[in-house]
């Protein structure tokens, strides 16, 4: 059967009643177990020990002693591991299906009245088999974290909340991991009530690939972290308008995603937010945007050139790269552009920023007509770089600033660089040799990995390696030589 959620003909709702001070009287008749709470005037559903596959959880019921009452409650772990019922049908009275009430256990389907409000946390959480969902029409129904967790059968899903203020239903969330590990989920309809998105909400959906309504909320603001990690099948999403923040890691290893023009509101954007996507070739940004972290679009390999509205007040592209706004800070370098020449803005740069060439494509940068006094942290990790020229003004290469590149030799004993940064030259692979002044510090671990094939040398005496961090050439087979 096609995972689905299905709207039912609603029926007669009847009144919340809450609070409970008394001890509730268990009740056992037959197979189904419910509880009386003399001061609700209410049971609770808490059990079923039969070997039927399908069951009804009665919207009333009458223990023989205390009258015929309302059943508002799914109680707590009352079906959790169960492997005989396969279909659940609820009758309208109930209000609330507790915290895990069904976790664990092999129920296929479940029809939900209009009466209910609350889905709590966990409540079907590893139901690995459950692949229909149904509610009554115009349900606002507030779900609880991990609600649906590793429900990993269940394909298409519309959410049921509905605003209505004169009820007192107001705007709703989508909580954290709520569909988290549903691997088979497709298709999933956003209600116009849902104004977030919780955190890693999506995680881990590798299947999904239909946002119905998610380009049309109007209250969606905030798009929270994880929330799409590894949505593996997303190829395009087309963005609420006014979605103000995006988290980190919100769409890493989205790999299938070739497009995002981002949506006019956006104001910010996390770390790794859409880091690793491998299709991704078209980066769109909006007028509004203020903050975007410098890791926020790493390894996106088929991205050649950023573009970006020209009214945004903060950042500037030129030739395809994303610089802040006065052309001092160069950003972000995209991962699939070839060729580079800073020439034109040589008088304007001078810092580059952490990860701005991570994983670029780039085999040769030329930075010698800058005055930058900096490589910043992990600045070249993993890119395709085998030559760089670096300026004259270089005092500082920060840890992480090379590891895993490219890089083949690098001669900077004409430069007065004072500090070498930990792993700032580790795990080079194709490297054959480097060439140093006289730092005043080496870090950790700086040179970690190089083989004997590397020449490393210094224009200074050993006795200032004395200085060094006493770990700086751990774990290297490079052939050191101190020139003084």
């Amino acid at each position: 059967m096609k995972a689905k959620t299905l709207i039912l003909v609603p029926l007669l709702s009847i009144a919340l009643l809450s609070g409970c001070d008394s001890e509730p009287e268990d009740i056992t008749g037959s197979e189904f177990n419910y509880t009386y709470n003399a001061d609700t005037q209410t049971y609770s559903f808490t059990a079923y020990g039969g070997d039927e596959e399908s069951i009804t959880i009665e919207g009333e019921y009458d223990d023989g002693t205390n009258g015929l009452h309302p059943v508002t409650i799914i109680e707590t772990f009352c079906l959790e591991g169960n492997s005989a019922v396969k279909h659940v049908t609820v009758e309208e009275g109930v209000i609330d299906i507790m915290s895990d009430a069904f976790t664990g256990s092999s129920i296929e389907s479940i029809s939900l009245p209009a009466s209910l409000l609350n889905i709590e946390m966990n409540a079907f959480a590893n139901c690995a088999s459950l692949n229909e969902v149904t509610f009554a029409p115009n349900s606002s129904i507030t779900i609880g974290d991990g609600a649906f967790l590793n429900c990993t059968s269940l394909e298409e899903f519309v959410y049921p909340f509905v605003v209505n203020m004169e009820a007192g239903l107001y705007y709703t969330s989508i909580p954290a991991n709520a569909f988290s590990g549903c691997t088979s989920l497709t298709s999933f309809t956003f209600s116009d009530a849902i104004i977030e998105i919780g955190e890693a909400a999506f995680y881990n959906c590798s299947s999904l690939t239909n946002l119905i309504g998610f380009n049309t909320n109007t209250t969606l603001v905030s798009v929270g972290a994880r929330s799409f990690y590894n949505c593996t099948s997303l190829t395009q999403i087309n963005f609420a308008p006014n979605i103000q923040t995006i988290g980190a890691y919100a769409f890493y290893n989205c790999n299938s995603l070739s497009s995002a023009i981002l949506p006019t509101a956006l104001g910010s954007i996390g770390d790794y937010a859409f880091a690793n996507n491998d299709a991704l070739s078209v980066v769109t940004l909006n007028a509004s945007l203020m903050d975007i972290a410098s890791t926020a679009f790493l390894n996106l390999n088929s991205l050649e050139a950023f573009s970006i509205d020209e009214n945004n007040a903060h950042f500037a592209v030129v030739d395809g790269i994303l610089y802040n706004k006065d052309l001092t800070s160069l950003i972000a370098v995209p991962a699939g552009k070839t060729s580079l020449d800073l020439t034109s803005l040589s008088s304007s740069i001078s810092q580059i920023e952490e990860y701005a060439f991570y994983g670029s494509s780039l085999e040769e940068v030329d930075l010698s007509m800058l005055t930058i006094e900096e490589i910043p942290s992990s600045c070249f990790v993993g890119s395709a770089i085998k030559e760089v020229q670096l300026p004259t003004t270089l005092k500082v290469i920060e840890e992480y600033a090379f590891y895993g590149s490219s890089l083949t030799s690098l001669d900077a004993s004409a430069i007065d660089i004072d500090t070498i940064g930990a792993y700032a030259f580790a795990n080079l692979s194709a490297l054959t040799s480097l060439a140093f002044a006289s730092p005043n510090y080496v870090g950790s671990y700086a040179f970690s990995g190089l083989t004997s094939n590397v020449t490393l040398s210094f224009n200074c005496e050993e006795a200032v390696s004395e200085n060094w961090s006493l770990d700086w050439n751990a774990n290297s087979a490079a052939q050191t030589t101190f020139n003084a």
